[in-house]
């Protein structure tokens, strides 16, 4: 099976790449894709058939190889003298995963319950006694 991205879209996004990340990036893109196939099996025919627009499926699985590229040990927070910066625990994986959030984008959309029809019973008495707020509408 082939990948959803290219090497070229992540180029685009992080900049030139050494022939060795190139080859890594590569690899990284085609598990992320079969990570992305097992998760949603159908998604290939459902991408064959317009139900799934291929450049979500892409997206998915170039954040999914970005988060390792970005973080590649995995860290939380590194503090370098006076200096720290933090990482989201999503984005501080140093291996591929799949989030809800890629998920979504490839997934069947949940249906939503339907609303039940009903009706509402209005009975004298249920307003405050006296005018209320239409008090400056005349009565005839």
């Amino acid at each position: 099976m082939t990948s959803y991205a290219t090497v070229n879209e992540i180029t685009k996004l992080t900049g030139p790449l050494t022939s060795e990340q190139q080859t890594q990036v590569a690899d990284l893109l085609a598990r992320a894709s079969a990570m992305l196939r097992g998760a949603v099996p159908d998604l290939q025919e459902r991408l064959i058939s317009g139900e799934v627009d291929p450049v979500n499926a892409s997206t998915a699985v170039i954040n999914m190889v970005l988060r390792v590229m970005r973080n590649p040990q995995g860290l939380t927070a590194e503090t370098v003298g006076p200096f720290r910066r933090e990482w989201e625990r999503d984005s501080s994986t140093a291996w591929l995963s799949v989030t809800q959030a890629e998920l979504d984008l490839v997934a069947k959309p949940a249906e939503k319950p339907r609303a039940r029809a009903s009706t509402i019973r209005v009975r004298a008495g249920l307003a405050p006694p006296g005018p209320c707020w239409g008090s400056h509408v005349r009565r005839w």
